[in-house]
């Protein structure tokens, strides 16, 4: 990763050829888009605001002609490349100007948010095109396993993913906007303050006005019926995806406090290749109580 994070850093032009050869790469591989979002927030980060977009558009432009006249990729391909793109980037910006990493999350948070409402806009639940990705699931469902679901699995399943779909689209966006903002970060730390990033990460607190918006949605949600408790439960699957992140910190800073053996987090990470669905509600409370109770400060003040 560092060889990497040196190739990009040397100049620009190693840095759009970088990101331009990972987006392409992507389509074989879709978590190398990941890296190629990296790039451009590595470069908006260490270098300025304008190398960063000059990137963004030589990804989008070169990503978008693969894509549609090679691979025969629908039109709105490199429109979603685009936007990608450009959300990375206007993170990596704030970061910049900000130097303090929970504010960039924090509005990776709004920035979702805004996407999950313009998406149930054009798409709206229960419509058209939410039964075609089900489809498309079953289908790629049947096609791995060699057999189809029973007919009430697949009704249950259907039940679960018209309900959960969109708030699960948009958290999925957010993890990854989330995910490629720290990878940055941690090539710029590796590169140029080494050790910073993990400082960095271990005091990562979110503000109080995400546990409050928790709280209020998860109270809602069991509270109210029909259009609010739906909006609700979306809010709160979306910005428990914030406070889970800032549960992976408060694992990671009070192993780094404590002076643990590393065998901790690689157990933390096990288990989440086991149960993620279990482990991701476990660490997103731990995010939202150490709002309030502060487990890293517990463990140094008794260290």
């Amino acid at each position: 990763m560092q060889i990497l994070a040196r190739f990009i850093i040397r100049s620009q032009a190693n840095a759009a050829l970088a990101a331009s050869i990972l987006m392409l790469l992507a389509f074989f591989v879709p978590p190398l888009s990941i890296l190629s979002s990296a790039t451009i927030a590595l470069v908006t980060l260490r270098k300025s605001a304008k190398q960063g977009l000059f990137l963004v558009f030589v990804v989008t432009l070169l990503s978008g002609v693969f894509y549609t006249l090679v691979m025969q990729q629908p039109a709105s391909q490199p429109v979603v490349i685009l936007l990608g793109c450009l959300s990375i980037w206007l993170l990596a910006l704030l970061l910049r100007l900000s130097r303090r990493l929970n504010v960039a999350l924090e509005a990776g948070l709004l920035l979702t948010t805004v996407f999950l409402l313009i998406l149930l806009l054009l798409y709206p639940l229960g419509g058209g095109f939410w039964q075609q990705q089900l489809d498309v699931l079953l289908q790629n469902m049947q096609n791995t396993s060699g057999s189809g679901l029973a007919e009430d699995q697949q009704e249950l399943l259907g039940q679960l993913w018209l309900r959960w779909a969109p708030a699960g689209f948009a958290a999925g966006i957010y993890l990854q906007l989330a995910l490629t903002l720290l990878l940055a970060r941690w090539w710029q730390a590796l590169l140029f303050n080494p050790g910073g990033f993990q400082q960095e990460f271990h005091a990562l607190r979110l503000h109080y006005w995400v546990a409050f918006v928790v709280l209020a949605a998860a109270l809602i949600s069991q509270l109210l019926s029909s259009g609010p408790s739906h909006w609700a439960a979306y809010i709160l699957l979306l910005f428990g995806s914030g406070l889970f992140i800032q549960g992976l910190a408060v694992v990671h800073g009070v192993v780094g406090k404590a002076k643990a053996h590393v065998a901790w987090l690689i157990a933390v990470y096990v288990f989440m290749l086991l149960a993620l669905p279990q482990v991701a509600v476990l660490l997103a409370f731990i995010g939202l109580s150490d709002r309030f109770l502060d487990f890293r400060m517990r463990v140094n003040n008794n260290a």
